[in-house]
């Protein structure tokens, strides 16, 4: 891996299509990162030829970047050899529509990986500070759950739209995600409650309700219902909160994947 102490570079492997227009915002990202000189980056339109590049010019990279347009593109043979290739790197996977449920149904990537399209880019400059020691938090280890990887991506002190005097109720099992949701919410100006299932409390939640189903958020107010990949931020999940305490005329069962 590269000393960046040293004032080098960080070497990002992007592997998979960049050219799918799903995974446009990271390519751009990217692309833009290696023009600035901010990165040095090596694509790979396919796992084998990242594992197959010859020693002279496969170093081990710092970050690698796993792009999936659909589940089965990489075979589990294929994501070993990716993880020997750079068994300290950090792995981010970005995943397209298709690969959905791959959380569900497919065990390949740890979920603690997975990342949205939209949100790939703000993951990977994140750990790119984190691994230049300028941001303080270290990466989600790569056996991190979902929980995990969103509790290592929370950032302090979100700028969103205003939630002066909103009241939430936040209901879910895990009170240490739940905790750090509602810091920033209460940084927008929200009051907040953390409820656990059980307690009597959360059958009779005031105002807007934040509920924690394990694969995805449900924002709930006033009869009408909005969805939240778990694999949103915490930023961008208080933005889909404030946007639907704006505005829930015309949302009713409506799905949002995060921004």
């Amino acid at each position: 891996m590269t000393d960046l102490q040293s004032g080098t570079k960080p070497l990002v492997y992007a592997v998979g299509p960049l050219d799918l227009p799903e995974m446009e915002s990271t390519a751009t990202w990217l692309n833009s990162a290696s023009e600035r000189g901010a990165i040095r980056l090596a694509c790979f339109a396919a796992a084998g030829l990242a594992v197959q590049a010859p020693p002279s010019i496969r170093d081990e990279p710092d970050l690698m970047v796993v792009l999936l347009g659909e589940p089965d593109a990489i075979s589990p043979d294929q994501a070993e050899d990716l993880a020997r290739l750079a068994p300290l790197a950090p792995v981010i996977v970005v995943q397209g529509a298709w690969c959905a449920s791959m959380g569900r149904s497919r065990q390949l990537w740890p979920p603690g990986c997975l990342v949205l399209p939209d949100n790939a880019p703000r993951r990977i400059a994140m750990l790119l500070e984190q691994l230049a020691g300028s941001r303080p938090a270290t990466p989600a280890p790569w056996l991190a759950m979902k929980d995990e990887a969103f509790l290592a991506d929370y950032a302090t002190t979100s700028q969103l739209a205003d939630l002066q005097s909103v009241q939430v109720d936040l209901i879910g099992a895990d009170r240490a995600v739940l905790s750090a949701v509602s810091d920033e919410l209460v940084a927008a100006g929200a009051v907040c409650r953390v409820i656990r299932p059980g307690e009597p409390e959360a059958a009779n939640a005031r105002g807007l309700r934040l509920i924690d189903d394990g694969f995805c958020w449900r924002i709930e107010l006033a009869g009408q219902r909005v969805l939240v990949d778990k694999l949103a931020s915490a930023p961008s999940l208080v933005e889909q909160v404030a946007r639907f305490a704006g505005n829930t005329n015309g949302c009713n069962t409506a799905t949002w994947q995060g921004s």
